[in-house]
C-alpha cells in the first residue's frame, strides 16, 4: 500500500524505482535454477534402483492420467461451444503467424550449460533427472552429491537473504507502476 500511495503522489519521480524492482527480480531468479538442478540430482542421485523403479512407474503412472486428461479435455471441450454459422467478424489476414516451438530443443538439453546460461527451464530438469538417477548405481557417488547438497544449502541462504529484501522490490515495483502509469491505462 505504501508503494501505491508513493506512486500516486510523487508520480513520474518514481520511475528510477523501476532500476531497484528490476535488480529485486533479478536477484529472484539468481538460485532457481541452480537450485532446481542441484535438487533434483541430490535427491535422485541418492536412491537406489527400487526406489527409482517405484518412483518410475507412480511417476509414469501419474504422468499418463494428466495426459489422458488432457487430451480428453483438447476432444471435448470444442464440442461445447456453439457452431457459430458465420464467422465474418474475424480475418484471417489479420491474424499473424507464429513461429512454432522447437520441443526437443527445448526438452533435450544438446548443451545443458547453454539450457542454464540461458533459462530453459525443461531442459536443465530432464537434465538433472537423467544425472540423479544414472548416480544410483555409481560407487563413491557420495563424493558428487555432499558437495552438491552443500551448494544446495547455500542457495536456499541466498534465496533467504533475497526473500528479506522483498519489502523493498515490492514496494519500489508497486510504486513504479502506480506512479508511471496514466489515468486512461488505470481505466
Amino acid at each position: 500500500m505504501l508503494g501505491a500511495v508513493t506512486g500516486l503522489f510523487f508520480g513520474e519521480i518514481v520511475s528510477p524505482l523501476k532500476m531497484v524492482g528490476d535488480a529485486f527480480i533479478m536477484l529472484l531468479q539468481i538460485t532457481v535454477l541452480p537450485y532446481i538442478g542441484v535438487a533434483l540430482v541430490t535427491g535422485l542421485g541418492r536412491v537406489d534402483y527400487d526406489e527409482v523403479r517405484k518412483l518410475a512407474v507412480k511417476a509414469g503412472g501419474i504422468l499418463l492420467l494428466l495426459w489422458a486428461i488432457a487430451i480428453s479435455l483438447v476432444l471435448v471441450l470444442p464440442l461445447s461451444y456453439p457452431d457459430w454459422p458465420s464467422r465474418s467478424l474475424f480475418d484471417k489476414s489479420s491474424i499473424e503467424t507464429v513461429a512454432a516451438s522447437d520441443f526437443l530443443q527445448l526438452y533435450i538439453p544438446f548443451n545443458p550449460f547453454f539450457s542454464l546460461a540461458n533459462g530453459i527451464v525443461p531442459a536443465v530438469v530432464v537434465f538433472s533427472i537423467m544425472i540423479g538417477p544414472a548416480l544410483t548405481g555409481v560407487k563413491n557417488k557420495e563424493i558428487l552429491i555432499e558437495p552438491l547438497s552443500l551448494l544446495g544449502e547455500i542457495l536456499s541462504k541466498i534465496t533467504g537473504f533475497v526473500a528479506k529484501l522483498a519489502p523493498i522490490g515490492v514496494f519500489a515495483l508497486i510504486a513504479n507502476a502506480t506512479g508511471t502509469i496514466s489515468f486512461n491505462d488505470l481505466a
